[in-house]
């Protein structure tokens, strides 16, 4: 079976080829060519190859196969996705396709050449540019239109890079956040318990966003981490993100968006849109102010202040070394699990600081006072 990045150039190539099948001297056409090779010709013939070629993709058009069912894409637009990716890393692919486009058109397609290459494999009405360029993945942001003021047809189109690298299975980050957590606090039993409940709810379709609301935005990466674990995907902590384009790259690398939003006393802050997303969004944010979100319901989860036995638990963890401190601790400091990992590795800094194997209760509230 045909991967769909050949499919997509097999298309290109039958547009410009000479009617005899010949390459003349031009190593681009000798590209285009071999692209060609040995597939059908005829629109329904191809239709059907590139049909059958998402119903049981190769491994590297997995994730693009995986995006088209998840996005509902045409095959047009499926077919400018593997275009479009192809380009960003194949140069000889990039010259092939500015020499199909010659005299106007550079290495990436321009929506007209997309519209007339793909439009016809969807249907007896062929696709026109702007058809095409209200599809989802152009409202998804995976694709960008260039050339601004230029007519619709002439139009250039580029493929968000997140994406691009996304679609071949690698490992970026999306600019504007961070993938996952570096250092986690542990968190009391009874948040662990609830996070996996979230989790459930979050799963369903259509799911309000969660937002999470502690006085140390530690705690609530921590929790919205093990949510996110529960759901068996990883978090994506946006702080200043692009959401064009994100919806396709959430999706492509199991990641859950989590906003990190701080508005202060009085404030209100909109909750962010994602388009074309349709999974579960979390919101950490503090105590102040107010998240509002038109498109979308809202649960809120406070987070709460551990137990005396959690604390003792939690303390334990923090000072391994001090198991009868830890008990004191529980009873005297009633903290959040965010402050107690602080001050034990607060308190463990010290101690090293002056010579001593481990932190006492005297550390740990020396350290408290001080940080």
């Amino acid at each position: 079976m045909p991967k769909l990045t050949q499919l997509a150039l097999a298309a290109i190539a039958h547009r410009v080829l000479p009617a005899d099948g010949s390459a003349a001297d031009s190593p681009e056409l000798a590209y285009l060519a071999q692209q060609a090779r040995d597939l059908p010709t005829t629109p329904a013939e191809f239709t059907k190859l590139v049909c059958r070629s998402l119903e049981k993709p190769h491994a590297d058009d997995a994730p693009l196969a995986q995006l088209s069912a998840y996005w509902r894409l045409s095959l047009a637009e499926t077919l400018a996705l593997a275009l479009c990716a192809i380009i960003e890393r194949d140069t000889l692919a990039g010259r092939a396709l500015a020499y199909a486009q010659a005299p106007i058109g550079g290495s990436r397609p321009t929506l007209g050449l997309l519209a007339e290459t793909y439009g016809h494999l969807d249907g007896h009405q062929r696709l026109n540019p702007v058809q095409l360029s209200h599809g989802p993945a152009f409202v998804g942001g995976a694709f960008t239109l260039n050339n601004d003021g230029a007519p619709l047809p002439e139009r250039s189109v580029s493929l968000n890079i997140p994406v691009c690298l996304a679609l071949s299975d690698e490992e970026t980050n999306w600019p504007g956040g961070t993938i996952g957590d570096t250092e986690n606090i542990p968190l009391p039993e009874t948040v662990l318990t609830l996070c996996r409940q979230h989790a459930t709810a979050l799963s369903a379709p259509q799911a309000p966003l969660l937002i999470l609301r502690a006085a140390a935005i530690e705690e609530t990466r921590a929790t919205a981490t093990e949510i996110c674990r529960a759901l068996k995907k990883r978090p994506y902590f946006a702080e200043n993100a692009a959401l064009p384009g994100l919806s396709a790259w959430l999706h492509l690398r199991n990641l859950v968006p989590v906003f990190l939003l701080d508005p202060g006393p009085g404030e209100h802050k909109p909750a962010p849109q994602i388009p074309l997303y349709h999974g579960p969004i979390i919101i950490a944010t503090g105590t102040e102010g107010t998240i509002d979100s038109p498109h979308r319901e809202i649960t809120h989860w406070t987070l709460p202040l551990p137990t005396r036995t959690e604390r003792e638990h939690l303390w334990r963890q923090a000072l391994p070394q001090t198991p009868e401190t830890a008990t004191e601790l529980a009873t005297t400091h009633r903290l959040s699990a965010a402050r107690i990992a602080q001050l034990g590795k607060l308190a463990h800094h010290h101690a090293r600081l002056h010579g001593k194997l481990s932190p006492d209760t005297q550390t740990i509230r020396t350290v408290s006072r001080s940080g």
